[in-house]
């Protein structure tokens, strides 16, 4: 703290230089795989702590992944309705209405309060449940103008490096890939669908490690 407080100062208080300098250590990049040394520890930072995304972020996230590439512009315009708070929300879907159902499932406090402890970050089985089985989720993934039905529509590229682009942000390793690509050669016209679905209900998606 003492170099960082030293180094913003000589820097001219260069908040980009900050942000840089932070997330560049060690300490910022630590994995969550714990080991035998770590495990127990929730003190020290040793190991990154898997939190679930905020509900606000977590609603912008599903709704980005499964989003068109015209619609993405759009959003990423739009950075003050993403906000977090009474008066955030993407136009048009629902997330700027303070107590929509999949925000109070993600918990999202009702601002009743005062107090940081309103909001609620612990996973639930309703969580599980909205991505899995809620028409709300299934229609984000499936609507006619959302990222699956343009890209069956005008095939571009890998579908399934897409599919992990949007959600994982990341490419498929080896494995992965094949075990995708098989799993699409048997499934049919139901397989991409199923594919991005899938993705969506992973911890890798829906936790911030």
């Amino acid at each position: 703290l003492d170099y960082l407080t030293n180094a913003f100062i000589e820097h001219h208080y260069d908040l980009k230089w900050l942000h840089r300098e932070i997330t560049n250590s060690l300490a910022y990049q630590r994995t969550w795989k714990v080991n035998d040394t770590n495990r127990l520890d929730s003190r020290n930072f040793s190991h990154a702590t898997a939190r679930r995304l905020p509900a606000e972020v977590a609603y912008d996230a599903i709704y980005q992944a499964t989003a068109s590439d015209d619609e993405l512009p759009v959003l990423q315009e739009k950075l003050a309705e993403r906000a977090i708070g009474p008066f955030g929300g993407i136009q048009g879907q629902g997330r700027k209405i303070a107590n929509s159902y999949v925000m109070t499932v993600f918990g999202k406090p009702a601002r009743a309060a005062t107090c940081d402890c309103e909001r609620v970050a612990d996973p639930s089985l309703l969580q599980t449940i909205y991505l899995q089985n809620d028409s709300e989720a299934l229609n984000l993934v499936n609507r006619n103008k959302g990222f699956l039905q343009t890209y069956l529509k005008k095939p571009k590229g890998d579908f399934i490096q897409a599919a992990y682009l949007r959600t994982l942000s990341r490419y498929p390793t080896e494995t992965e890939q094949a075990e995708c690509q098989a799993f699409l050669n048997e499934a049919g016209n139901t397989g991409p669908r199923d594919l991005l679905w899938t993705l969506l209900n992973t911890k890798e998606f829906i936790v911030n490690h």
